[in-house]
């Protein structure tokens, strides 16, 4: 059986870490609460809730390797590289320091480099043939227990 494709782990990874580092300003964006964190109001946290499970959601997909899933972390990740492109390269932030703006490029430069080997059309092969391969097995798992089942009776 093939294994997932290379660098598979660590591309799931970084967009995970991408996705929980910024829960919070996406949590700020999605209720435009621009209040002090000491006492957030009771919305901030089923908000937070929310879209923690979906983060969830999405990386379970992700690692089962289904086409939406990829798909869906191709557009989050080619986004938020064209979002800090923009910011970087267009509003040049006078005020933020140079080890701010390496940062950003740096993450903007981790972002694009996910959503290229994502959407890329060798991983794409790899990722059906995996998951081809992982539904044949599961078929064949489920097929031979219903045969157990039949002859017990």
């Amino acid at each position: 059986m093939a294994g997932r494709p290379r660098n598979f782990v660590l591309v799931a990874t970084w967009l995970g870490i991408y996705l929980f580092f910024f829960l919070r300003v996406n949590v700020y964006v999605l209720t435009g609460y621009m209040g002090r964190m000491d006492n957030p109001p009771r919305v901030f946290v089923v908000i937070k809730i929310v879209f923690l499970a979906l983060i969830i959601w999405l990386l379970v997909g992700l690692a089962e390797l289904r086409p939406h899933f990829i798909w869906i972390s191709v557009a989050i990740s080619a986004w938020s590289a064209l979002t800090l492109a923009y910011g970087l390269v267009v509003l040049h932030l006078p005020d933020v320091a140079a080890r701010g703006k390496t940062m950003v490029a740096v993450v903007m430069v981790l972002n694009a480099a996910t959503a290229w080997y994502l959407a890329s059309p060798e991983f794409r092969t790899r990722a059906l043939q995996y998951r081809s391969e992982r539904d044949r097995a599961k078929a064949g798992r489920s097929s031979h227990a219903a045969v157990q089942t039949s002859t017990r009776k």
